[in-house]
């Protein structure tokens, strides 16, 4: 189990997830890279952050992930892209679901595209929100002088 994460740690596991499923060749954080990459390894994952809130004990992340692949030139593969990829990201966040932790929302939507990036791609994208549990309400950070100010 996957307990007390942070983002760092978060993206980590969302990474090693999606980078060892085999029908993912790359993973982004950002995806406007989308737009500079002209080594894109397709079919790639890009994983962004909307939001972060903190509840208590537990943090929220409001997030996208988004599943592309390059379309051929007749663009007759896009239905085959955007059906993959509708597979290829509930199977990864079913691993969430089911072996972590990380609370993954049901009942998301995922929306179809084809768009023009670096290169013609077709996919799929969808909005989720991940709650993880957090041990950050406990840490916190002040330096002795500032102790010494509050204490006067």
């Amino acid at each position: 189990m996957i307990k007390g994460l942070n983002l760092y740690e978060v993206q980590k596991a969302i990474r090693l997830v999606f980078e060892s499923h085999p029908l993912v060749n790359d993973f982004l954080i950002n995806k406007y890279r989308l737009n500079d990459t002209d080594d894109m390894k397709y079919p790639g994952v890009v994983f962004t952050v909307n939001s972060i809130t903190r509840n208590d004990s537990v943090l929220k992340l409001d997030t996208n992930l988004l599943y592309a692949d390059r379309l051929t030139d007749s663009r007759d593969n896009e239905i085959q892209i955007q059906s993959t990829g509708t597979t290829v990201l509930m199977e990864c966040l079913n691993v969430f679901y089911e072996h972590t932790d990380i609370a993954v929302t049901q009942g998301y939507v995922m929306t179809p595209f084809t768009e023009q990036f670096a290169d013609n791609t077709a996919g799929i994208v969808t909005h989720i929100s991940l709650e993880i549990p957090s041990h950050l309400q406990d840490c916190y950070w002040l330096d002795t002088e500032s102790l010494e100010c509050f204490q006067r």
